[in-house]
């Protein structure tokens, strides 16, 4: 199955990423894991999830939707494109899909300084 899904990063005013992202990939973690189990995927089927985030150049972390959620990114992307990738077993429930999206996030946020999202609050 391949399933083909836009996520796009809103932009605050000052044009900077906004860490969103978690909540998207969550979702389509999610969606893909009830679309798999609904179509059938047999015990031991994993599924592959793909991302690719652009235009991140001289960018920097600012939660500007969620001003109380602390980050402690210090530094602008160097780089242009990150992409990533991770597998999820099709026995993993929705409500343990946390890991898999700090996989798929880890090197996005590396741009920025090596900051990274907590445990808990992915969870």
């Amino acid at each position: 199955m391949y399933v083909w899904v836009i996520v796009t990063v809103v932009e605050s005013p000052k044009g900077r990423v906004v860490h969103v992202p978690y909540i998207h990939l969550a979702e389509v973690i999610a969606v893909g894991l009830s679309m798999a189990k609904t179509l059938g995927w047999g015990e031991g089927a994993r599924l592959g999830f793909a991302f690719q985030w652009t235009k991140l150049r001289g960018r920097i972390l600012e939660p500007w939707t969620q001003p109380m959620t602390p980050i402690s990114a210090w530094d602008q992307a160097h780089m242009d494109t990150v992409e990533s990738y991770t597998e999820v077993p099709i026995e993993t429930s929705l409500t343990a899909i946390a890991p898999y999206v700090s996989e798929a996030t880890h090197d996005l946020f590396v741009l920025f300084g090596g900051w990274s999202m907590p445990r808990e609050a992915t969870e």
